[in-house]
């Protein structure tokens, strides 16, 4: 069947793709353009573009029985495998503003998201009431996200000031305060105002300043944020030249999440050239206060009480990890960190497992997590935590917590294969995709997951190649605004889970892979982060030569790569 360029449905798709790749333009989304080898669609996104393209088509896709590399590959493809059975009515009737799985929440969308606050007073979101909580249990932690611009080139400090008010005005969840009212704590939005700035001047003669810098970032970036002061952020301006700064916005979690982090580096660099003379910058369609109210709606609909009762009965006797009795623990609340890098040929491999089997990098890392669990600690019924988020086309570039954590129910056994226990995972992870809009609390069935014995092991990947691709550059004359992420360690609060006894992170970076494996070692002994770090390395070394390998085989745990 031939394919109409101009086709609203195909308009929709090229629209969903600009809107997580910022430096793809329309002219360049032809029919035959190569999505994979582009990377347009990566990591978690994936998911996210199936149930896209399930709202579009109307149908729900059997994945079992697609191959990725070819009926993804182009927007050709895509039409023919899925919407090609849509008449000219149907493929456009489509709303812009969000893809909820569901005409009745879609139109409860419609009818709250983007309409003006009736109030300045509201509940505490879920992804903020989880961090709230740990404010409450652990007082002056500090959880706070780095969102940095680097400003090189001619700099008006008094434009730049007036930049970070209009900021302010633009983005309610930098408005936002905390109070506890009659016991509960709620979220309180104050009128704009203009942020103090606080320079800090490196010394002159270093010989590497950048460096200097990054470092005085992370230190400023540590400083606890007092959430009864006001608004939870602060700025710092790092003078390293006349010519040649970096600005840190210091942003408590409960305000903020990975693509703010990403945004107001570009909010910045527009709001600057509006205010110098180039056009006036376009209002964010929607506030984090309109899907704050819409979210608490939602979840009172029946559509949503379905999916709560569907989810809930997946977890009604569920065990939590046994991690049985450990020597060396501590009672103090320490935690510890290590990694372990493999290299660029096992990650290439592990990839291309991911590819053949349809899944995505976390299928990896959460099928290597419920391995390694299986042979040390002898677990077979696992409950993992992903991270998620509620974030669709409609909050793209608002800032917030947009952050949520899914749980996942992955069962091993002796006679699996690894191979076997992707593709578990990989079902596994897109049913738990589809109700990613139920928080982790609901799902839980807990007022509070901090400590939830169901949530003790998470499991996250972060893509550091892919997010550089967002990590634009805005000119303004001779000045840029350039994006700036401080990596794995720096960036670890975005998606961390300072509850869980064991954190699992694997990290794509331009050297391969780095799993960074975090312990609590309340509850796990001193040094097992690092005997993690080196099982789950070896085990994916391993499993990158032979995927079909058994979980439950004796094999060495070594290194392809010494």
């Amino acid at each position: 069947m031939s394919v109409n360029t101009e086709a609203p449905v195909i308009e929709r798709l090229r629209e969903w793709l600009m809107a997580r790749n910022k430096d793809l333009m329309r002219d360049a989304l032809s029919l035959d353009f190569d999505l994979i080898e582009a990377r347009a669609v990566d990591s978690l996104s994936s998911l996210e573009f199936v149930l896209f393209i399930e709202e579009l088509s109307g149908r729900e896709l059997d994945m079992n029985a697609l191959k990725v590399t070819n009926n993804f590959r182009t927007l050709r493809s895509i039409y023919d495998t899925f919407l090609s059975h849509l008449t000219p009515a149907a493929a456009g009737d489509y709303s812009d503003d969000t893809n909820i799985l569901s005409a009745a929440a879609a139109q409860l969308a419609r009818e709250s998201l983007g309409r003006a606050a009736d109030t300045t007073r509201r509940p505490l979101a879920y992804s903020q009431a989880r961090y709230w909580n740990i404010q409450q249990v652990r007082p002056g932690s500090t959880w706070n996200v780095p969102a940095i611009v680097r400003i090189k080139g001619p700099l008006d400090m008094a434009v730049f000031r007036e930049c970070l008010g209009e900021l302010v005005r633009r983005h309610d969840a930098l408005r936002i305060t905390f109070r506890v009212v009659d016991g509960q704590p709620v979220q309180e939005l104050v009128a704009p105002f203009m942020p103090e700035i606080q320079t800090i001047q490196l010394e002159s003669g270093l010989a590497d300043p950048w460096q200097e810098a990054l470092q005085v970032v992370e230190r400023e970036n540590a400083h606890p944020c007092d959430l009864s002061a006001g608004p939870p952020w602060y700025v710092r301006m790092i003078r390293i030249a006349e010519e040649d700064h970096v600005c840190l916005l210091s942003l408590e979690k409960l305000i903020a999440d990975l693509e703010s982090l990403l945004t107001v580096p570009k909010e910045l660099g527009k709001i600057y050239a509006s205010l110098t003379g180039s056009d006036e910058v376009p209002p964010p369609g929607l506030q984090f206060s309109d899907f704050s109210d819409w979210h608490e709606a939602w979840l009172q609909t029946d559509f949503a009480k379905v999916q709560i009762d569907h989810r809930q009965e997946q977890f009604a006797d569920a065990r939590p990890v046994d991690f049985g009795p450990q020597e060396g623990t501590t009672t103090r609340g320490e935690r510890e960190s290590h990694q372990r890098q493999i290299s660029l040929d096992t990650t290439a491999r592990l990839e291309s497992l991911v590819a053949d089997e349809g899944a995505t990098p976390v299928a990896i890392a959460m099928s290597a997590a419920a391995t390694m669990l299986y042979r040390r600690f002898q677990q077979k019924d696992i409950v993992l935590m992903m991270v998620s988020s509620y974030r669709t086309t409609a909050t793209s570039g608002v800032l917030g917590n947009f952050t949520n954590q899914l749980p996942l129910r992955i069962k091993v056994s002796a006679d699996m294969s690894f191979r076997d226990l992707v593709r578990q995972v990989r079902g596994t992870i897109i049913d738990a995709i589809k109700h990613r809009d139920l928080p982790t609390e609901v799902v839980l069935d807990t007022h509070n997951p901090l400590g939830h014995p169901l949530a003790a092991v998470l499991v996250n990947w972060m893509n550091l190649v892919d997010y550089g691709k967002n990590m634009t550059e805005v000119r303004v004359g001779e000045t840029s605004f350039e994006t700036v992420m401080l990596g794995a360690g720096g960036t670890s609060n975005v998606y961390g889970a300072p509850f869980a006894t064991l954190i699992v992170r694997a990290i794509r970076n331009p050297q391969g892979t780095s799993v960074r494996i975090t312990t609590d070692n309340d509850v796990l002994a001193s040094g097992t982060s690092a005997s993690i770090a080196e099982e789950v390395g070896s085990l994916l070394e391993t499993v990158a030569l032979d995927p079909d390998l058994k979980v439950s085989a004796t094999f060495p745990l070594r290194s392809i790569d010494l």
